[in-house]
């Protein structure tokens, strides 16, 4: 493995960050796309790069020219991948296209645990996974089942951070505080697709589509109570109409008004169930995607808890 460059774009994101670190780590040649590539990277100081060997090169996803251009002058035949919502028409095809024809030989696509089912009956109503099932339709008409894997985590325990201003105020005012969700963390997210890298197509055994959970069903409430015992301070739970979740989302945090309401929808449907389960959560399909943590990152996956205690200087920030 270590003679095949893999190409990792979007590292300076939290999982694209942890994807590069593992990949690295397991032996692999690291190449980092960046539309900055002065950027300082998560986990990586410019030194520990120079000694890791690790090249950084000037790539945009949403431009398939720069795409192309760095795949073909790095050599790369693996690459880790994630979709820009709404940013492009044609939902990244043309940027993966780009991967192929340059030279690129198995792609990790960053999706969701939101596309379920049949990747091409996935609603346009539902924003979030049908955008990244759009791109793993381009993945499997490109590049052909076999040559690609898209990594479907649950909800990302960073979304903690969303609240930190609040924290800091001792109030957290969100959308209905007994939804529940399981707050996977970026750095098992990224280990796995770091060790799907390395290992290539014959770890998937042609199955395109590997989802991940974290091990707890924790409550937006409960999670709040985590982080105020991390940080030593009580901290009050409001709750938000729908509406005012919506505008929140959008105003605060900058999300398309789709996408907004959309995650408002999923947490109503979540809130509304009395069992703590939803299609998302519901029976051994959870179990499975906790398990698969473990079997393709090499390690259990870390507890929301246990997040919040190595993460807890960012609420203070």
């Amino acid at each position: 493995m270590a003679d095949i460059t893999t190409i990792i774009f979007g590292a300076t994101g939290g999982v694209g960050s942890a994807t590069a670190r593992a990949a690295h780590q397991q032996g692999a040649k690291v190449v980092l796309a960046l539309r900055d590539p002065r950027k300082q990277i998560s986990g990586f100081t410019p030194e520990q790069e120079r000694a890791a060997g690790i090249e950084r090169v000037r790539a945009d996803f949403s431009d398939p020219e720069t795409v192309a251009r760095a795949v073909r002058e790095t050599r790369a035949k693996r690459a880790f991948i994630y979709a820009l919502l709404g940013q492009t028409p044609d939902f990244l095809r043309t940027s993966i296209t780009a991967l192929k024809d340059a030279g690129v030989e198995f792609v990790v696509l960053l999706s969701s645990a939101g596309v379920q089912g049949d990747i091409r009956s996935v609603p346009a109503t539902q924003f979030v996974p049908f955008a990244h099932a759009q791109v793993e339709i381009s993945l499997d008409e490109v590049f052909g089942p076999g040559a690609y894997v898209a990594v479907r985590p649950g909800y990302f325990a960073s979304n903690a951070l969303w609240w930190k201003g609040m924290v800091r105020d001792g109030e957290v005012k969100t959308i209905y505080p007994e939804a529940t969700a399981d707050w996977i963390t970026p750095g098992d997210i990224g280990r796995v697709c770091g060790s799907l890298l390395v290992a290539g197509p014959e770890a998937i055994a042609m199955e395109n589509a590997v989802e991940l959970y974290g091990p707890e069903l924790v409550s937006f409430k409960e999670a709040v109570q985590i982080i105020g015992s991390a940080v030593g301070k009580e901290i009050q739970v409001t709750q938000l109409d729908e509406e005012a979740g919506v505008q929140w989302y959008t105003k605060e945090l900058g999300m398309p008004a789709p996408m907004a309401r959309d995650l408002v929808d999923v947490f109503k449907a979540n809130a509304e169930r009395s069992d703590r389960e939803d299609g998302y959560y519901s029976g051994s399909a959870y179990s499975e995607a906790v398990a698969n943590v473990q079997k393709y990152g090499g390690r259990r996956p870390r507890t929301f808890k246990e997040w919040v205690e190595e993460n807890k200087h960012e609420f203070n920030a």
